[in-house]
């Protein structure tokens, strides 16, 4: 996360940033930096999910079932090997 280092004075890598409580460190950056990357990334998940029903990009009626993709990607390339 060097961008949010940039933006907070004085942090610099956030991933190794600790918080003292009365003699004791927590070491929250790692957790810090997993939120802040799942907020950026359920953001940007949302605005693709806004702009395909704005233009009306819609899912397939009956896509293919979880087991048939399955059956294609590992057991169908080994067939007639």
């Amino acid at each position: 996360m060097p961008v949010i280092g940039l933006a907070l004075p004085g942090l610099g890598n956030l991933a190794t940033y600790t918080v003292t409580v009365s003699s004791q460190d927590f070491g929250i950056g790692s957790f810090l930096v997993a939120l802040i990357t799942f907020i950026i990334v359920a953001f940007v998940i949302f605005i693709l999910v806004k702009v395909t029903k704005r233009w009306g990009i819609e899912q397939p009626k009956n896509p293919p079932s979880f087991f048939y993709l399955t059956y294609l990607a590992i057991i169908s390339p080994h067939i007639g090997h």
